[in-house]
């Protein structure tokens, strides 16, 4: 059979400069630099791609016979990151290893690769849609990283352009705790991407006129800032403590105390900027103690622990003070240390503690006609928001307060929230629906995603697909929406090294349909194991395989 084909390639493009470097009969090689540096005095990246020549003609037919029915197409990018000698001579021969291989026998590589792969992963019966929107958000995520190379991802991951490449919380809030049960190879490569640039973020910090590691809102290579609005490195701390606790969530499932002892200097360093960063709901002063550096808060005062001049995860409110998200999860950053602390026989300023225990989260008592909210921050007015921030303080933080208060937190801020916005899943809200036992309420969140799913691959988009998606392969969106399964109606929740329990009374099963659903492959403690469960029972068992540590199940 012969299908008609048409494509012209070029090697120039809007961010490189990169011409032919090498070309004969079987292969082609494009090398160049990129335009611009990341940062001001910093080198060029060089880079190449090798690929099959017959691609570089832009053939007119592409012909397959029983005889020959898959054609090869084999490209490789090599550049500096990854290799320290011409990065041309690299991607030909990194390109001619894998010609030496037969199409078949790459293929069965591949499908090898896979399997192993996808001995985790969730599974859904009686609802195929689920089933193929769930897995292709999975999908989409781990193809955008690899066990064996350092770095983390975008929100558009490898799928897009999008946001630059450059990390954000994206990754440690919405996709980092599905990959920390389900593919902990992958969370620990975004992990050692953060610990390697400690340095930087204590750059970040010393930059601005704090102590400690600041972690930049938009970080790339360097780690330095990188945003091109340059309020969020400044001012969107909570990145700042989404890091550290998505490292907490690694270590419970792991429990490997190595890479504890190694996380500690990321650790302390950012704990030492919340310190810095944190001042007295009821201090009078301008200026912090001796010995801070000069742009902390001061310390005097007797109340409750806030940080002033922050953008909060809702960034339409620009730039506030007593941000209740950002406030709770300095908070619980600053514990994740003093516990860490002990765990390695570390000392901790006395401080820590105070603050770890009495941050502000301010209530307001008109806002709600039902009754007393958690205040999102200093500003609101009732405004409509584009990001659940008093929802997180439940899901993913697990704040618990009166059971009433939590309701109303959910209600009258899910009336507030514009979903058709900078959508994340929208799993903040669902989960902590279904950890109250509201599953009709977590039904309607759960709906909501659809209006960002595109049926062509099931992709997601940042936006309402009605108003244009706006980030397409929004994988940020494919995380939450992730969640809402994998702790949502399970209940599934590590709240402790090697602890697995269950937020709600049990699993419950997502609606329309799903008759069973099962978590293949969770990992704890290095023992992957099933959580499977129907309408009539719940069912837990290990998989096959050496025996890892032993831990404890909760139900």
């Amino acid at each position: 059979q012969s299908l008609p084909v048409s494509w012209k390639l070029s090697p120039a493009g809007p961010d490189t400069n990169i011409s032919v470097a090498l070309s004969n009969s079987t292969l082609t090689v494009w090398a160049g630099t990129t335009l611009l540096p990341e940062q001001a005095g910093l080198p060029l990246r060089r880079l190449a791609i090798a690929f099959d020549s017959w691609v570089a003609s832009g053939p007119t037919t592409l012909s397959f016979t029983p005889q020959q029915p898959v054609l090869a197409l084999r490209a490789v990018l090599r550049s500096d990151l990854d290799v320290t000698y011409d990065v041309t001579t690299a991607a030909a021969q990194t390109w001619a290893r894998y010609a030496a291989i037969s199409s078949s026998e790459l293929m069965a590589s591949h499908k090898a690769a896979m399997a192993a792969l996808w001995a985790s992963g969730v599974e859904l019966q009686g609802n195929s849609t689920f089933a193929a929107t769930v897995n292709s958000s999975l999908y989409d995520i781990s193809s955008s990283l690899r066990a064996d190379w350092n770095w983390s991802t975008s929100p558009g991951g490898l799928g897009t352009g999008g946001y630059c490449g450059h990390s954000f919380w994206d990754m440690e809030t919405w996709m980092f705790p599905v990959l920390t049960v389900l593919f902990p190879d992958l969370a620990r490569v975004a992990a050692q991407y953060r610990l390697d640039r400690v340095d930087a973020s204590i750059t970040n910090a010393r930059l601005r006129g704090y102590d400690g590691a600041m972690w930049a809102w938009e970080s790339a290579y360097t780690g330095l800032w990188t945003a091109p609005w340059r309020n969020a490195d400044y001012n969107e701390n909570h990145i700042s403590a989404d890091i550290p606790l998505a490292l907490r969530k690694l270590y419970y499932a792991t429990g490997d105390d190595v890479m504890l002892k190694s996380t500690w200097p990321l650790l302390n360093a950012t704990c030492r900027f919340w310190e810095c960063r944190f001042r007295r709901i009821d201090s009078t002063g301008n200026t912090p103690p001796a010995g801070y550096a000069p742009n902390c808060g001061p310390k005097d005062g007797t109340g409750n622990w806030t940080v002033y001049d922050v953008i909060p995860p809702d960034e339409s409110t620009g730039i506030t003070n007593n941000c209740v998200y950002t406030n709770a999860a300095a908070a619980q950053t600053l514990a994740w240390c003093i516990e860490a602390a002990g765990l390695l026989g570390e000392s901790v300023p006395a401080i820590w503690r105070d603050m770890a225990a009495s941050p502000y989260l301010p209530l307001a008592d008109k806002l709600y006609a039902q009754g007393p909210v958690h205040l999102q921050d200093a500003t609101y007015f009732g405004k409509q928001i584009n990001q659940a921030d008093v929802a997180l303080l439940q899901y993913p933080l697990g704040l618990t307060f009166d059971k009433d208060l939590m309701q109303r937190d959910l209600d009258y801020y899910a009336s507030k929230t514009n979903f058709a916005g900078m959508f994340t899943g929208d799993s903040s809200y669902s989960c902590a629906y279904l950890a109250l036992g509201n599953r009709s309420a977590a039904d309607v969140q759960l709906g909501l995603a659809f209006n960002h799913i595109d049926p062509h691959f099931n992709v997601f988009t940042e936006t309402d697909l009605r108003d244009g998606g706006h980030t397409q392969h929004f994988i940020t969106g494919a995380g939450g929406y992730v969640q809402g399964f994998v702790f949502g109606y399970s209940g599934m929740r590590i709240a402790r090294k090697g602890v697995l329990s269950f937020a709600s009374e049990r699993p419950i099963l997502p609606p329309l349909g799903v008759t069973a659903m099962k978590l293949r492959g969770v990992h704890l403690l290095g023992s992957p194991f099933d959580i499977a469960w129907d309408a009539q029972q719940l069912c837990v068992g290990l998989q096959d395989g050496p025996a890892g540590r032993p831990l404890e199940v909760r139900v």
